[in-house]
Parts: C-alpha cells; sequence; structure tokens
C-alpha cells in the first residue's frame, strides 16, 4: 500500500512554508523547518524560489530535487474537495453495480474508494525542483508571491533516503511496488489487473507530476501515449481541459512512478483519479 511507500522517506526532511499577505507588494514570511531546527525569513516578494535556495543551499547534490515539492495549503484544499467528490462518485457507481446484481464490479469500485480514501495527498504548485535549471528557466524559478496562500517546498536528502519504489494501483488484484526500472508489461503482470480493469491502456504517475496514458495492449503497443506535463502556474486543471501531446515515453517504470489500472466503462472517473495522483505526497 501507499503508507509502506511513505515510510521509507521519514529522514531527511527539510520543510519551507511561506505565507504570503494579501497584496503582493508586502514581505513575505518564510519558514525553514528541519528535523532539528526552524528558521524565519523575510523575503521580498520579487525574490524567486532560485534565490532562496542559491543562499541557503551550498551543495546541490545533498538533496533529492525530483522529491521536491512546493505545496499550497489553499491548493491542498481544492484537492482534497476534488477528492470528495470522486470518492461520492465511486460510491454512487458500486451502489449502482450492486443494484444490477454486479457484485464483482462494486467490490472492484469499493477498493479503489478505500485506497483513494486513505491516500496521502499534498496541492502542489511547483513538483520537482530542477535546482541547476532555475536560473535559466523562468517557468521552473517561480516567484514567491503567493496571496493568501500557505506554500510548504518539501526536500529529501538522498544521503538518508529509502529507494521510492514505484506501485501499481486501481483495478489490480492486490495493489504492488516495484523496483524502478521494471517494464511496464512486467510490473502489470506482477500485479494482475481483475477483470472489470480497462486493458487498453494505464495511467503512469510521474514523481515530477507528469501524467502519461500509456498504451497497455498488444494491439496497440505500438501507438504513441499521451502526455499531460505538470504546469507550474496551472497546477489544478479540469480534466476537460487536459491538453495532452502524443510521445514516446521510456517504458521502464522510474522511482516514485504510480501505475494506475483504470476500470472500463469509467472514462472520466479514471482520469479525475489520475489528476489526484498528480498531487499524492511523495514524502512522508
Amino acid at each position: 500500500m501507499m503508507n509502506r511507500m511513505f515510510q521509507t522517506l521519514v529522514a531527511g526532511l527539510l520543510i519551507v512554508s511561506f505565507t504570503a499577505l494579501a497584496q503582493q507588494h508586502h514581505p513575505v514570511t518564510l519558514t525553514w523547518k528541519t528535523a532539528t531546527s526552524e528558521h524565519n525569513y523575510t523575503i521580498n516578494p520579487n525574490a524567486t524560489l532560485g534565490d532562496f535556495l542559491a543562499q541557503q543551499v551550498n551543495d546541490p547534490t545533498v538533496y533529492n530535487w525530483a522529491a521536491s515539492r512546493l505545496v499550497s495549503d489553499d491548493l491542498t484544499r481544492q484537492v482534497e474537495r476534488e477528492r470528495t467528490a470522486v470518492l461520492a462518485e465511486l460510491n454512487l457507481q458500486k451502489q449502482s453495480a450492486l443494484s444490477s446484481g454486479e457484485s464483482e464490479r462494486a467490490a472492484a469500485l469499493n477498493d479503489i474508494r478505500s485506497w483513494l480514501a486513505a491516500l496521502p495527498l499534498a496541492g502542489s504548485h511547483f513538483i520537482g525542483v530542477p535546482f541547476y535549471q532555475l536560473r535559466a528557466h523562468k517557468n521552473f524559478n517561480p516567484q514567491m508571491q503567493l496571496p493568501k496562500q500557505r506554500t510548504q517546498l518539501t526536500l529529501v536528502s538522498p544521503k538518508t533516503q529509502h529507494v521510492i519504489k514505484a506501485e501499481v494501483v486501481g483495478a489490480v488484484n492486490s495493489p504492488i511496488l516495484v523496483e524502478p526500472g521494471t517494464d511496464l508489461v512486467t510490473a502489470l503482470e506482477r500485479a494482475q489487473p481483475n477483470p472489470h480493469a480497462l486493458d487498453s491502456r494505464v495511467w503512469l504517475i510521474k514523481q515530477n507530476g507528469t501524467v502519461i496514458h500509456m498504451p497497455a495492449a498488444v494491439y496497440n503497443q505500438n501507438q504513441a501515449a499521451v502526455c499531460y506535463r505538470h504546469e507550474t502556474a496551472l497546477p489544478w486543471i479540469d480534466v476537460e481541459q487536459w491538453q495532452g501531446i502524443d510521445c514516446w515515453p521510456d517504458e521502464a517504470v522510474n522511482e516514485g512512478d504510480i501505475i494506475f489500472v483504470g476500470l472500463k466503462n469509467a472514462v472520466n472517473l479514471n482520469k479525475r483519479i489520475s489528476q489526484l495522483l498528480k498531487h499524492r505526497a511523495i514524502f512522508q
């Protein structure tokens, strides 16, 4: 289960949080917490994340930038509202399946509902801090001015962290953890999708927030995948407005990936769950 994966990330956390005042011209109060200390900073609202990190981080190689998050309390509340709506829809579909005598489908829906209800989520404006690209690419270097929001950045030290295994979840007999580098077909075979699983494509949610709709059947293995890349400025987009592009990603899963096996006859619901998984808390 997801909690087992999260428990491997207890050591080496650095949490950066800041509260921006209602007017962007006011200074930002930033609190930097570690496992043993807490420091407050007053930062010019025009300063960028890169400016702050350049002053505070002596050795960039100490931290796992791919696992870093800039988390907003306001965005997390929005994500939680969507989770509540998705859980209600799953329950509605479960009741419908029971009324139609489809007990196995009802059980599959209930399993997904229980797993999703327990999943730690953190609404992230910025996923995967690319330290070496911050100054070169403005899109990767957000200004520290998010009015009326409390935002947290979490850095995990690779010196103390364990490997973040990938996980296969959704319409499977049992969610499983797989080693990074495992190919998609092997991972799915080990998880054993149940009879109600959509077998043509699966959703691959990357640690940096990119969501990929991957071909998963023999007949479509030569087709392109569809990539929905995370946008810092638009961390939450209604699934109807998602703009995917054809892509040809590596079929080996990487550290921290989630493979979500969706249900048959649930296209919109599968997409909504996939977007929620962009915001799962990969630190704990």
